[in-house]
């Protein structure tokens, strides 16, 4: 694919999201940014539909919560700053907190993974070479996917596990922890080989901690996604060789 047709692919909303367009000069930059800080901040006054008018609409709805039940808690009681494993790139260690649990662990471990390899996904879509533009619109769509259908199960799935025996009566929550580059590899045909080879993985492990004993429902669809993914990779990329 040449580099001057990228903004052109581009223009095109792979994400089915509403008006993105490529940034390729100053005057684009400049509107990208205005409207970053409109979605953002609602800058131009009361606009209910920006980040700051969601985010003071749902703290009025807590105070009026908490006043109608003082004793109400928002959220689950989960753990700060959580590891399955302990980081090397940490200095200040007392502000991790492992996690001992024996399904929390391998449960943390695997959303990294996953959301690892969205983030590789999502380089390789901005970063594309030789794809062709419905293999772009693949790598878009899938990287959604992965955030709906294994991302946020898991996710859950922890806020509800214990953290372990050094944090009683806490729960575990995702770490996002990188443990390998998050780059994609930059060839087409070597990343999406990875692509699929740790999609059928994960998707294997998944399987292996159901025979294990684990009952996790949001294994069981996980489990599934992510081999109906490596399969959509893996066909689009074997009719393009």
């Amino acid at each position: 694919m040449r580099i001057d047709s990228l903004p052109k692919l581009l223009a095109h909303s792979f994400f089915g999201l509403p008006g993105l367009k490529p940034v390729t000069n100053l005057a684009s930059a400049v509107v990208a940014i205005e409207s970053i800080v409109e979605q953002g901040e609602g800058a131009s006054g009361d606009n209910e539909d920006s980040h700051y008018g969601r985010f003071k609409a749902m703290g009025e709805q807590y105070d009026q919560m908490l006043k109608e039940d003082p004793s109400f808690v928002p959220g689950r009681p989960v753990v700060s700053n959580p590891y399955s494993i302990l980081p090397q790139d940490v200095g200040n260690l007392s502000s991790v907190n492992l996690l001992e649990d024996r399904l929390s662990v391998p449960i943390s471990n695997l959303f990294d993974g996953f959301y690892e390899l969205v983030m590789q996904i999502i380089s390789r879509f901005m970063m594309h070479t030789e794809e062709s533009e419905a293999q772009i619109g693949l790598l878009a769509s899938i990287s959604i996917d992965l955030m709906t259908d294994v991302i946020g199960p898991l996710g859950e799935v922890l806020t509800l596990l214990p953290a372990g025996e050094s944090n009683p009566w806490m729960n575990a929550r995702p770490s996002f922890r990188f443990t390998r580059d998050g780059t994609a590899a930059p060839h087409q045909v070597s990343a999406w080989k990875l692509f699929v080879e740790r999609m059928n993985d994960m998707s294997a492990y998944c399987g292996i901690l159901e025979m294990q004993g684990s009952s996790i429902p949001a294994l069981t669809g996980v489990k599934a996604s992510l081999a109906r993914y490596a399969k959509q990779l893996s066909d689009a990329s074997s009719a393009s060789s």
